[in-house]
């Protein structure tokens, strides 16, 4: 049995098994291919964010995850990695007294993550695409 290093999946198996030892930067570099390989695929994104955080990249993280986000709206998976992010971030810039929310992508994703939260309040979610597991 051959290895198809054009399959995307591969890049993104392996990306999973560099996050769950703690190789950020292997888990960045195979998630970074899989996603030039499939650039429309959400996972591909949630791992190269999983990747970025584990890198403790926070802005780029958010980037990425949102990218995903982007491409399927609606995802929960996406949507609760991209609440987490915005509320482990919002809790550094509170405690380094900075901003680290500097550009477009993570300003929309913390105004996406204040509407992320208040789904459950006011009962509604919002439309989208499928919901295929992210999670292996």
């Amino acid at each position: 049995m051959g290895l198809d290093y054009e399959d995307a999946t591969l890049y993104s198996g392996r990306s999973l098994c560099f996050l769950q030892i703690g190789k950020g930067d292997k888990a960045f570099a195979d998630a970074y291919t899989c996603r030039m390989k499939r650039l429309d695929w959400p996972k591909a994104c949630y791992r190269q964010g999983a990747s970025l955080v584990l890198m403790k990249d926070y802005g780029k993280a958010c980037d990425a995850i949102f990218d995903g986000l982007e491409t399927e709206p609606g995802n929960l998976e996406i949507e609760n990695a991209l609440r987490s992010l915005a509320t482990a971030a919002a809790a550094l810039s509170i405690s380094n007294l900075e901003n680290v929310f500097n550009n477009a992508h993570q300003q929309i994703g913390l105004a996406l993550y204040g509407l992320v939260w208040l789904q459950p309040l006011i009962g509604q979610r919002p439309q989208g695409g499928g919901h295929e597991s992210m999670m292996p």
